[in-house]
C-alpha cells in the first residue's frame, strides 16, 4: 500500500515536471 502511493507521488512530482518545463520552453 505504501509502495503504491510513493509511486504514485512519483509519477505526478516527474508529470509536474515535465509540464513545468514544456511551459519554461
Amino acid at each position: 500500500m505504501y509502495v503504491n502511493v510513493f509511486g504514485i507521488i512519483s509519477v505526478k512530482i516527474v508529470y509536474v515536471q515535465y509540464c513545468v518545463n514544456v511551459l519554461q520552453f
